[in-house]
């Protein structure tokens, strides 16, 4: 499995709720750009439509070096991500809640060479919870620290 990207700061800015892997469908010239790692997540967000599909909005694909050049839309187009109905009916209805949304937390090529997707239900922290958790985890590396010193 080759892990193509990941998003770290959304265990700091999120409460990671729930998390489901989904394919998602891409053209000849994305899954070789993805396969050479470039790939802009910054902003990325998964967004539930009236028609009941999983939508991945606001990740960047570059085009692939040796493809034809493709235009700037065609690099931040929306693309649809796959998985099963009653699993996006269930992440849609959560996510349609006030102050939850889903986001890309991982992208990987799996075994078989397809290119996966772990998306996350999250809850946004809010900025005295961020720091709350810090704190508790220097603290929590401040104890381990100390207990090294009496073993």
């Amino acid at each position: 499995m080759k892990k193509l990207f990941s998003n770290k700061r959304a265990a700091h800015g999120f409460d990671i709720l729930d998390r489901l892997e989904v394919g998602i469908i891409l053209e000849g010239w994305e899954v070789k750009s993805l396969k050479s790692g470039k790939i802009d997540m910054s902003g990325a967000y998964v967004e539930y439509t009236a028609a009941g599909e999983l939508l991945l909005v606001g990740a960047r694909i570059p085009s692939w070096q040796f493809a034809p050049a493709q235009s700037p839309e065609a690099e931040h187009r929306s693309r649809k991500l796959l998985a099963k109905k009653s699993q996006i009916q269930r992440l849609g209805g959560l996510a349609s809640r006030p102050g939850y949304t889903l986001i890309p937390i991982e992208g990987y090529v799996n075994d078989k060479g397809l290119v996966k997707l772990q998306i996350a239900l999250v809850k946004g922290r809010k900025k005295y919870e961020k720091k709350q958790k810090i704190k508790e985890k220097d603290m929590e590396r401040q104890m381990r620290r100390d207990m090294r010193k009496y073993d």
